[in-house]
């Protein structure tokens, strides 16, 4: 069914030309979105959500994927926190614990590159699951992440967040699958066919892959 906003920051191209239209905050146990929930576990289709880690909005999160047990939630952009002092419960820990408690729910892994920066508050480094070297981020999992994705590795997907504002499709898609494959990078062979196009095939028909 798409992304669906529910707590949306400015991207960068709009910090950048003060468009602030997309400071999305739609309650996720609102109206709305139980209605998606709803059809989602009515149809069986899945939807990505765009929803920060922000501490205050994990609660009503769980609250959903626990009224709706046969909705299929796709958690977009993995790892991407970009207000830590918001998000500080985001962590391994709390990633196991949902996807321990929730197992309709999943994430995708369109995240920031290695100390990228996020413009509206000059943040460097906001994807948090990559590894630091001596003075920045390197293209490597910091090892908890990394073992999350081996033992989950039915619980995530592949995403390109190709939108408006980007550069033009070749050259996204180069930095992108690039990312990918850092991210891919020493992951078991199951769990690299899992994450690159099994687990979409189950949520797009759902079914396995043969």
């Amino acid at each position: 069914m798409g992304e669906f906003e529910f707590r949306h920051y400015l991207s960068n191209h709009h910090c950048k030309t003060e468009k602030t239209h997309r400071n999305v905050s739609v309650p996720i146990d609102g109206p709305n979105g139980h209605r998606l929930f709803r059809l989602s576990e009515e149809t069986g289709i899945a939807f990505l959500i765009h929803h920060e880690p922000e501490d205050q909005l994990i609660p009503p999160l769980e609250k959903m994927l626990k009224t709706y047990p046969k909705a299929k939630v796709i958690w977009a952009h993995f790892g991407q926190v970009r207000n830590p002092e918001l998000s500080k419960s985001f962590g391994p820990r709390l990633v196991r614990h949902l996807l321990d408690a929730y197992p309709n729910l999943y994430f995708d892994l369109a995240t920031g590159r290695p100390n990228q920066i996020y413009a509206c508050n000059n943040l460097r480094g906001y994807g948090v699951i990559w590894a630091q070297g001596k003075k920045k981020q390197i293209a490597k999992l910091k090892p908890a992440y990394k073992a999350i994705l081996s033992n989950y590795s039915t619980r995530f997907v592949v995403g390109f967040d190709y939108g408006g504002g980007r550069v033009p499709m070749q050259n996204f898609l180069f930095n992108v699958v690039r990312n990918i494959r850092a991210i891919m990078d020493g992951l078991p062979k199951e769990a690299k066919h899992n994450i690159d196009y099994r687990n979409a095939w189950m949520l797009l028909t759902g079914k396995p892959w043969d």
